[in-house]
């Protein structure tokens, strides 16, 4: 990314590669652009929003900058700012929600209206629901917006009179698996607006948490009330079995006159016969192959 805005900005060169992407790339679609960084952001702003060419060109960018302040997949809030800065951008806000129960977005329109998300250019952005389900879809959960927390016992504070998370965690967890075994007790839910009402199942139910150490207790407090449950990990592909695999099998082909090496592809996926009980030959004749 960093050759291509050296390239788009070079002195000499620069010009006619924007030109020519200009030419090439009529309509520009950046989806999910919260996930935008500022160097990616430069070859967009100095290509298509440029005053250099007077030809209409079209950039549309969608995205949610809410998501940014996380800095999810490198995202870069300042990348959105700068592009809203824009005098030439249009800017278009969706108002319907398609997804949340109506009950949960008028807790939530009136908790946070007015309220803005790190800069004034990111509000919250008040919606009407348009969801298939009626308005209150789930009944006995409670209150469709709740704030829970763990009374400061002193047992559970440090040195400096702060809760200690460590000793907190597993009354969360508690707490929350309790009433996860509620839901599924008593829980109804009509997911359309003239539907029968159903029981709620584990399927419907999902706890997000900031991080893997703190969905441990939550796992094991769900699995000591027998609530089947599995764990989304959201990590690099590279840190999993199957990228050490295909390692091993591109040093063997790498190194395929290496016995040694060799040799270590029957501890893999991808052979089912063991080493040791090939011949002279058919090792030979594998190692040629």
């Amino acid at each position: 990314i960093s050759e291509l805005v050296r390239i788009i900005e070079d002195p000499q060169t620069g010009r006619s590669v924007r030109e020519a992407l200009r030419e090439k790339f009529r309509l520009v679609l950046i989806d999910e652009f919260q996930d935008t960084d500022s160097q990616q952001w430069k070859i967009f702003d100095k290509t298509f929003c440029t005053k250099e060419d007077s030809t209409t060109r079209s950039l549309i960018m969608v995205g949610d900058p809410k998501q940014a302040i996380y800095r999810f997949r490198g995202a870069d809030i300042r990348a959105y700012l700068s592009a809203v800065s824009e005098s030439s951008i249009q800017r278009r806000r969706m108002s319907n929600n398609f997804r949340t129960d109506e009950a949960l977005i008028d807790c939530m329109n009136q908790l946070l209206r007015g309220f803005t998300f790190g800069d004034v250019a990111i509000p919250y952005i008040q919606v009407a629901s348009k969801a298939k389900c009626p308005k209150g879809a789930l009944e006995n959960g409670g209150a469709p917006f709740q704030v829970r927390w763990v009374p400061r016992h002193l047992e559970l504070l440090g040195s400096k009179g702060e809760p200690v998370v460590p000793k907190v965690q597993p009354f969360v967890a508690k707490d929350v698996a309790n009433h996860v075994v509620q839901l599924l007790n008593e829980g109804l839910i009509t997911e359309e607006r003239e539907g029968a009402t159903r029981r709620v199942r584990p399927g419907d139910i999902c706890v997000l948490v900031r991080n893997h150490d703190h969905a441990k207790p939550i796992l094991a407090a769900l699995k000591e009330r027998n609530i089947p449950v599995i764990q989304n990990k959201v990590d690099s592909v590279l840190n999993s079995e199957a990228a050490d695999q295909l390692e091993l099998l591109l040093n063997v082909l790498s190194s395929h006159r290496d016995t040694r090496i060799v040799s270590s592809i029957t501890a893999s996926w991808f052979v089912d016969k063991s080493w040791m009980n090939l011949t002279d030959r058919k090792s030979t004749r594998l190692n040629s192959s």
